[in-house]
């Protein structure tokens, strides 16, 4: 199976689908007080905007599903798509997605060019092809809202990225633990990993307590890797509720066998 052309890229916009229609539609009926009533979605890795063979969607069109709903119910709402590969930007630009394009390489990210006020509420998408091309910064969490919730996809060992040497890969630990740390007091994170899967693809699901709390996206996940999608199933874990666990699955994405003996 190939990135983009997978049953994981169903899974993954069922996922997405679910996450981010859940958002929108609260959003627009039933607004918490303490959020202001706009939203922002940002697309990390918007890719060429094509539908997948396998869903026959795209993440921007998705996005840009909801993103007319919320438009439909007057509610104040902007959306930025980056793709930083200059021909799939091209691409990207000319299907005439309702949304600010932005040629940005993760390096360039750091900032974006848009004002987000910080009583509202937005919505990260992150889903790289390969994990040394994570584009969530320190710098960009630091210039969300509070209410962010974040999708990113974790492909672990995608071109190889158990054979480069750890002191390499320790840079992702980093990168995560940035975002673990930039987590607000009333959200919480759940690392979904599939089972079986040679290339190791998992999933970063950050979003309020008490919908994790309460099963919401643990429902999300079974349902969009169900029995037909992914039959071998998923493995799941809560971070605040359960550190330990969830840092031994992280291990188990980023080191080899080997060295997961040797630090056992």
């Amino acid at each position: 199976m190939t990135v983009g052309t997978s049953r994981r890229t169903l899974g993954k916009h069922i996922l997405l689908n679910k996450i981010l229609g859940r958002e929108v539609g609260i959003i627009s009926s039933h607004c918490p007080f303490f959020i202001e009533r706009q939203y922002t979605i940002i697309d990390l890795c918007a890719g060429d905007g094509r539908p997948s063979h396998e869903s026959g969607t795209s993440s921007p069109e998705i996005i840009q599903k909801h993103m007319n709903y919320l438009l439909q119910h007057d509610v104040p709402v902007q959306t930025v798509l980056v793709e930083k590969n200059k021909n799939t930007f091209d691409e990207l630009k000319q299907r005439n997605f309702n949304a600010l394009h932005l040629n940005f390489s993760a390096q360039n990210l750091d900032t974006l060019p848009i004002e987000i006020n910080k009583n509202s509420a937005a919505f990260i998408h992150a889903d790289p092809n390969h994990i040394e091309d994570w584009p969530i910064s320190k710098n960009l969490l630091h210039n969300l809202p509070e209410n962010t919730t974040l999708l990113a996809t974790l492909g672990c060992n995608v071109g190889g990225l158990k054979r480069m040497p750890l002191d390499k890969r320790q840079g992702w630990y980093d990168r995560m633990d940035e975002l673990l740390h930039w987590l607000p007091e009333r959200y919480d994170a759940v690392l979904v990993v599939l089972k079986g899967d040679k290339a190791q693809w998992a999933y970063l699901i950050v979003g309020p307590k008490k919908w994790h709390h309460r099963g919401v996206y643990k429902k999300d996940v079974l349902s969009a890797f169900n029995q037909k999608v992914w039959p071998l199933g998923v493995d799941m874990v809560q971070f605040r509720t359960n550190i330990k666990t969830f840092h031994q699955m992280r291990d188990k994405l980023f080191l080899t066998a080997k060295e997961l003996a040797a630090y056992a």
